[in-house]
């Protein structure tokens, strides 16, 4: 089972995909509460985070402090379950089960970098 974060595909949502179903899915309408989210899910399907095959993040990067929170996130729980992690954006016209297989083939241990659209306006005058 991999928990998949995803807010780049609306509807916006946090869930587990086992055998590419996703289950267990809650919609994501803030970023602050993707911890409690994604702890809601895990406790709803019964299972442990040590149980998970890995880690999905799927984004098209719009905000630089959501990519952030999502990757922070991501590599903390992959490093301290030992989890492999992988950040993806879709691709034009790509279907969910398409960009978990894709994702799938990329997970790493290794920890994941954000991905931004453009430059991060942080420190620039108004």
């Amino acid at each position: 089972m991999y928990l998949i974060i995803n807010d780049a595909i609306l509807p916006n949502f946090i869930g587990l995909v086992k055998e590419n179903k996703i289950k267990g899915a809650c919609l994501q309408s803030r970023r602050d509460y993707t911890l409690a989210t994604i702890d809601k899910i895990i406790s709803q399907e019964g299972i442990s985070l040590s149980q998970l095959r890995g880690i999905i993040i799927i984004s098209e990067a719009e905000s630089f402090s959501q990519s952030r929170i999502y990757v922070t996130i991501a590599n903390i729980l992959g490093i301290y379950f030992d989890l492999p992690r992988v950040f993806i954006k879709p691709q034009k016209d790509e279907l969910i089960d398409q960009i978990i297989d894709r994702a799938k083939k990329k997970l790493s241990k290794k920890n994941i970098l954000p991905i931004y659209n453009k430059e991060p306006n942080i420190g620039k005058p108004n």
